[in-house]
């Protein structure tokens, strides 16, 4: 019999989170500054899963959308009826230029991820730390303002 260790894992409760995945300088956005944000709600066995799992639905739902590319394409705005010729082209176009995989492939800038039921009481702590930090601006400010006219701007 090999030697080593035998570990058996029992059954665990899934565990429903909002995973929240913010993307900046999204290609082909001109929407909010090129910020895409989509929140996922699902229920995995913990938050590596439950990221891995809303990254792979929001790819899905990123092809969904890649699928309307004529009605979105600048050129064709208004535009009703569509050769096959004109399809094949900016298809073609869009291939050539990278626009799908750049837009499909765009990673997330930031991923949050929290457990639904403590969604209220995380928000309430990042708030507070937020104000916390910002309490305290001015007096970095005014801090940094007092450096530079003593000449020790960049010494810390």
């Amino acid at each position: 019999m090999p030697s080593g260790d035998y570990l058996e894992v029992k059954e665990q409760d899934d565990i429903e989170f909002m995973v929240t995945l913010t993307y900046l300088d999204m290609p082909g956005e001109h929407d909010n500054d090129d910020v895409r944000t989509v929140r996922v709600m699902l229920k995995a066995k913990d938050i590596v899963q439950a990221v891995t799992m809303a990254t792979t639905i929001d790819m899905v739902n990123k092809a969904e959308m890649m699928t309307d590319y004529i009605n979105t394409h600048p050129s064709l705005v208004g535009k009703k009826i569509f050769t096959k010729d004109e399809i094949d082209n900016l298809r073609q176009q869009a291939i050539d230029n990278g626009v799908f995989s750049s837009w499909l492939m765009h990673p997330a800038s930031a991923i949050q991820v929290v457990q639904y039921d403590k969604a209220q009481r995380m928000n309430d702590i990042t708030l507070n730390d937020v104000m916390e930090h910002a309490s305290h601006l001015g007096d970095q400010a005014e801090e940094f303002l007092k450096d530079i006219d003593e000449g020790k701007e960049g010494t810390k």
